[in-house]
This record gives C-alpha cells, structure tokens and sequence, in this order.
C-alpha cells in the first residue's frame, strides 16, 4: 500500500513538473510573439511614415524669389496654359479675353535676368478691343485688334495668382486673383495626369485704366 502511495507521489510530481515546463514555454513562445510583432509593426510604421513623408515632400510648395522680390513662383505647379474669362471684364473698350501662361522654360529665363518682349512673356494679360471687328475661331469668338499686357510683377503660388504690367493703350494694369483649390490639387507636380479643361479654375479683381472689376472668373485649357 504505501509502494502504491509513493508512486502516485511521484507521479503527480511529475505531472508538475511536465506542465509547469509547458507554462514557461508557453510563456516563453509568447514573450518572443509578441517583440516580433512590436518590431515588425515598428518597422510597417516607419516605412509608413517614410513614404508620407516622400508624398509631402513632393506635394510641398517650391517658391522661387527673384528679380528682388518681382517673381515669385512655386515650381511645383504646372500653370502653364490659357484662362479664359468666363465673366465680363472690361474697362472702355478694352476687354479681358484671357490670362496666358508660358511653360517652365520661359519663367526660368525671365527669372535668370533675361529681358522678355510681350511675345516672349511667360506671363501675359490678354485683352479684346471691342470696336474692331469680331472674329470667331476653334477657340471661339475674340476681337481683330487685341493688346497684350506682361506681367512685369508676378506671384504664381497656391494661395496668389497676380500680375502687375503696363502697356500702351490700357495703361497700369494689375490682376490679384487666387486659383481654386480643386484646380491646385490637380496642377501639382505629383497630382497626376494634367486637366485639359476646367470651369472655375481662377477668380480674381482685375484693375485697368483706373477701374476694377471684382469676382471674374477664368475656365482653364491645357495648350502646353
């Protein structure tokens, strides 16, 4: 009786020790499950936050300052196109037909001290005489004699569209508008493939011959 005793002993003793190593593996098994996970979801998060930061790097505004202030430019939109107007504007017999803007290209030249001719502006307020006669054309009905204004001060960003030139005829002119946030997201460098149209893209006053105009809006087409 008590051999049988004795062995039960032992063998609860053994079961003991059989499930008390089965604990501290499973603790153990545990323990390492979860550093694995820790590490690999600190890894996911900084290859996470890696890429958002490249994404805002190439969305964040690249303002160029030059000619003392003259020009300012963010590189990152790609502006260049016509605008427009989709309201009337105009001041005597001058009307605003549309707002050009020249490639890359031609700003980088204008910026570098290169002196531009009205052709040559990258930047460019084009207006209608409306007592010559009307023509009409693929790109709709425009004026004979037109009279074109470059912006000899510019601020091209996404919060300022404005232009200030002279020329003769209108005289000082100047432009202070803002592009539509819409039309931004779009005109990025890494915001995809490029509008070729859009309605509503610029609103801004314009000022000529001592008048301004508030609120005229511009619908945007991609001639680049």
């Amino acid at each position: 009786m008590q051999k049988q005793n004795g062995c039960l002993t032992a063998f609860v003793v053994i079961i003991g020790i059989i499930g008390a190593v089965l604990l501290v593996s499973l603790a153990i098994g545990a323990f390492y499950a979860a550093n694995y996970m820790h590490s690999h979801q600190a890894q996911i998060d900084e290859a996470s936050s890696a890429e958002s930061s490249e994404v805002a790097e190439s969305l964040a505004p690249d303002v160029a300052n030059a000619g003392d202030g003259a020009f300012v430019r963010d590189r990152n939109l790609r502006l260049g196109g016509r605008y427009e107007a989709s309201s009337d504007a105009r001041s005597g017999h001058l009307k605003l037909e549309r707002i050009s803007v020249g490639a890359p290209e031609y700003f980088d030249a204008l910026e570098a001290g290169g002196a531009a001719t009205v052709s040559q502006a990258p930047f460019v307020l084009e207006f209608g005489d409306v007592t010559s006669p009307a023509v009409t054309t693929d790109e709709g009905t425009s004026y004979a004699v037109s009279v074109r204004v470059a912006c000899r001060r510019y601020s091209l960003t996404r919060d300022a569209f404005t232009c200030e030139g002279e020329g003769a005829g209108p005289g000082k002119v100047s432009f202070r508008g803002k592009l539509d946030p819409a039309f931004v997201a779009k005109i990025t460098v890494s915001g995809g493939p490029k509008p070729y149209f859009l309605e509503n893209a610029l609103t801004g006053d314009l000022t000529v011959g001592g008048q301004t105009i508030k609120g005229v809006t511009f619908t945007y087409w991609d001639d680049e």
